[in-house]
């Protein structure tokens, strides 16, 4: 992507992640809010390109890297169920690997803790009601 393109994502929400409203550090990603794998790509004429800027939010490498290549109703459902597979009875307190490690990071963005569940919204949803 180029540096314009790029400078024009982060604009769009203020120079924040898109997904959670907290201000950007310097190495940040541009993540695909329909994801590059969806089939509708494959009918560009009328849904356009996958690399649109409307379709290109602003986002912590963590939230990019564990939301991959899922569409925003199933990342909802996963920030949804994080809380009690990090913190619940499902997952082992003792796991080290690199996914929980950016599991743990991306509940922390979220405000995701044990007495408290993912809030259901995205910044971008609630960012796009307030310019209206």
């Amino acid at each position: 992507m180029n540096k314009k393109k790029r400078e024009l994502v982060y604009r769009k929400f203020d120079g924040k992640c898109g997904y959670t409203g907290i201000p950007l550090p310097s190495c940040w990603d541009v993540d695909h809010i329909v994801p590059k794998s969806d089939k509708r790509w494959a009918n560009r004429e009328k849904y356009g390109s996958p690399n649109n800027i409307d379709n290109l939010i602003p986002t912590f490498r963590q939230i990019n890297i564990l939301k991959a290549d899922l569409s925003i109703d199933e990342f909802r459902h996963l920030l949804s169920d994080l809380r009690l597979d990090l913190f619940g009875a499902i997952s082992s307190p003792c796991m080290t690997n690199k996914l929980h490690i950016i599991r743990l990071e991306v509940a922390h963005l979220f405000g995701i803790s044990f007495k408290k569940p993912f809030c259901g919204k995205f910044y971008f949803e609630q960012f796009k009601r307030n310019k209206r």
